[in-house]
């Protein structure tokens, strides 16, 4: 694709601007930068909210920004019961921001992992990110991704749906929280260039046609300069 100048004079000698920027940010997508990689500045896990009641317990282990989490759920009776650690996402970023995070889990329940799911909590609402059927002892793990936006409570739950006979373990770690990348305010401009454009290719045919025609002589003069005569209908006065 050969690339138009910035600008071009048309027949009438009026000046047509190209946005050529324009057409090429209108194809980009600018990506903000990073909010946090790893439990760091307004992510620390200082500024987490524990939940955990008797019997449960949530821990922060290992160095920032590489913290690991584990949430151990209740296991002394008393049916349904969620050991949680919350924040609210950054009130400040002008974006969504996607919350990304790897996880492993043990059941310790002798009926299984359906007694003891775990997941992730987005404004009171629970996501279970463990799968059901799996046998006392057994392990599962996984990574996960979930979009936020500013002022949105979100974070992990370690859920006992009896709190008896065996608790669920969860670890946290390689938690980020990335700004959602979002079109550049330029684009707003995409319909002036290609408003632009289309002019510039109309007053460039224009040109084309009128540097043929001045050019192109007529066919009969063509002839008398090849020293031959024009012909035609000679009418007596």
């Amino acid at each position: 694709m050969h690339a138009l100048p910035s600008t071009v004079r048309s027949p009438s000698g009026c000046r047509i601007q190209l946005l050529g920027a324009v057409l090429a940010a209108s194809a980009c997508w600018l990506p903000a930068p990073a909010q946090a990689i790893g439990f760091v500045g307004y992510y620390a896990t200082g500024n987490w909210t524990i939940n955990a009641i008797p019997n449960a317990s949530v821990t922060v282990s290992g160095a920032a920004p590489n913290n690991t989490i584990t949430l151990r759920g209740k296991n002394n009776g008393g049916g349904l019961s969620n050991t949680t650690f919350t924040i609210v996402a950054d009130p400040s970023s002008p974006v969504a921001s996607t919350v990304s995070f790897n996880w492993s889990y043990l059941t310790q329940d002798i009926d299984g992992s359906v007694w003891d799911p775990f997941g992730y909590v987005l404004n009171g609402n629970f996501f279970q990110l463990t799968a059901n059927g799996f046998p006392q002892g057994s392990s599962q793990s996984g990574t996960t991704s979930f979009i936020v936006q500013p002022g949105d409570v979100f974070g992990f739950n370690q859920r006992s749906v009896d709190s008896q006979l065996g608790r669920g373990i969860a670890n946290v770690s390689g938690f980020s929280i990335i700004a959602v990348p979002v079109a550049p305010a330029i684009m707003g401009l995409l319909p002036l260039a290609l408003v632009a454009r289309k002019r510039y290719s109309a007053a460039r045919a224009n040109r084309s046609f009128q540097c043929r025609s001045a050019s192109a002589p007529s066919s009969a003069a063509a002839r008398i300069q090849a020293g031959g005569q024009a012909t035609g209908t000679q009418h007596e006065p």
